[in-house]
């Protein structure tokens, strides 16, 4: 296991890739495009405290009610830029936290089209398979 100041490194690693550029934003992997809300918050501790807290919230009671990890993401991606506009942070931290919300759903687009189709999978079960007809 990482010791804590290792584990803050490693975030703040993370953050930097994130946020190094725009060239390659939409290139970014899945999982890149999830470690973006959790590295911000290790490389600036005050930035979005409150708001991290209540789109990581929103996230876990989704996954538990749902149990679809993706639906859970990217509902605590659209909560996050109205927790951190109800916090009363800067416009500057809304926009930031705006953008980052649109590229978490930009990223699950796919999940998105497998929600609607029923086929993603759930946390601890995979997915029935696709119906005849059904577009995967």
């Amino acid at each position: 296991f990482l010791s804590s100041a290792a584990a803050i490194e490693k975030r703040i690693t993370r953050a930097k890739k994130v946020l190094a550029g725009a060239t390659w934003l939409f290139e970014l992997s899945g999982t890149q495009a999830t470690d973006a809300p959790s590295a911000i918050p290790a490389a600036a501790p005050i930035f979005l405290r409150w708001a991290g807290v209540a789109s990581l919230s929103s996230w876990i009671v989704i996954c538990l009610i749902t149990r679809y990890v993706s639906l859970a993401s990217i509902v605590a991606a659209l909560v996050m830029p109205f927790a951190t506009w109800i916090a009363g942070y800067s416009r500057l931290m809304i926009v930031i936290a705006t953008l980052m919300a649109v590229l978490a759903i930009y990223k699950h687009k796919a999940n998105i089209v497998r929600l609607m189709n029923g086929t993603e999978n759930r946390l601890g079960r995979k997915a029935r398979p696709p119906a005849t007809g059904e577009v995967s």
